[in-house]
């Protein structure tokens, strides 16, 4: 049982290094790294854009595999050392009794483990590193759109093959029991479609502004406004984040129904909004292009923007999710 707690944690801390090794050529490259998030059978690094130049794109993404077969390969050079050395069972030391005792073999487990898991990743199947490798290499001669959406089309052909190897008895292929091989299909065909998903979203934000995207009608308060206060007017509205605004309608902060309703268990109802709002305004123009808006808002991770007139009074919000709502700008709004 422990034997298989400490290799299951060792396996952990080699796709922890995997990620790192993206996260790192990442930040060497100018691209921010938001969070590492590690799953059962692999992890991600969150990335704050794609990177447009494609050679940048083949490089963070190939710099993972090549941290998990330098693992493999150091972890395999240890195992052989460990086989081939001469033990001693009389007044044998540590790293005897680390191998006599069986637990010598986790090493060349991890070893097979790291390297298998190097294999499979570079199966040129979107999301694997091996799809996002060959979208790369696809863009440096085709448009990204077209590139995405070939390794798209390749990793859900490749998952309909994993299933039905898992369906079949007399598949050949031994290593991952059918559950699993039609479980990771199934992960590999989904996060595809995920990717298309996004492709046409993305496609169809092309040549859209901020100013047309924008909720105009949006709810807003004052930065003088209680909390209690605060909390009876969201009541009434289905809105989720407000625009905090001066005296002169320029946006100076953000709060949510959520940072109300926690604020207000720690702090009496009283208590002026601007003590607890996000004091951290990104604007853009009505004539931002939609997307450079999203990124701004992936980038720098806040939950909108603002899209101002060129005094800086509030004309609407933008939200990742929103779509574009009729009506003239301002809607109701606590003071």
């Amino acid at each position: 049982m422990a034997f298989s707690v400490v290799t299951i944690l060792l396996l952990f801390v080699s796709v922890a290094l995997h990620e790192l090794g993206h996260g790192l050529e990442a930040l060497r490259l100018g691209v921010g790294v938001r969070n590492i998030t590690l799953y059962p059978m692999g992890g991600i690094a969150w990335m704050e854009r794609i990177p447009k130049n494609p050679w940048h794109e083949l490089r963070i993404t190939a710099a993972g595999p090549a941290v998990t077969f330098v693992l493999a390969g150091l972890l395999w050079l240890l195992d052989q050392s460990l086989e081939s050395r001469t033990l001693s069972v009389n007044s044998p030391g540590l790293l005897d009794r680390f191998v006599l005792s069986g637990w010598g073999q986790m090493v060349g487990l991890l070893a097979t483990m790291n390297l298998t898991l190097g294999i499979f990743n570079l199966i040129p199947a979107l999301p694997l590193d091996g799809g996002r490798i060959f979208r790369a290499v696809l863009a440096m001669r085709l448009e990204h759109v077209r590139a995405t959406t070939i390794a798209a089309r390749v990793g859900q052909g490749a998952a309909v093959l994993l299933a039905v190897s898992g369906l079949l008895d007399n598949s050949g292929v031994q290593y991952f029991g059918a559950g699993i091989r039609i479980f990771i299909a199934f992960f590999i065909w989904t996060s595809a479609q995920a990717e298309l998903n996004a492709l046409k979203r993305k496609k169809g934000l092309e040549g859209r502004t901020a100013g047309e995207m924008m909720i105009r009608n949006a709810a807003v308060l004052g930065p003088h406004v209680s909390l209690a206060s605060a909390q009876t007017f969201m009541a009434g509205s289905a809105q989720n984040i407000y625009p905090v605004l001066d005296s002169v309608g320029r946006p100076v902060g953000w709060v949510t129904r959520t940072m109300v309703e926690t604020a207000l268990t720690q702090l009496i109802g009283g208590t002026a909004i601007r003590e607890v709002m996000l004091a951290q305004v990104e604007y853009v123009g009505e004539h931002t292009p939609v997307q450079e808006a999203i990124e701004l808002m992936l980038e720098k991770q806040y939950p909108a923007l603002a899209v101002v007139e060129t005094d800086g009074r509030l004309r609407g919000i933008l939200m990742i999710n929103a779509t574009p709502a009729a009506g003239p700008a301002g809607g109701s709004g606590l003071n």
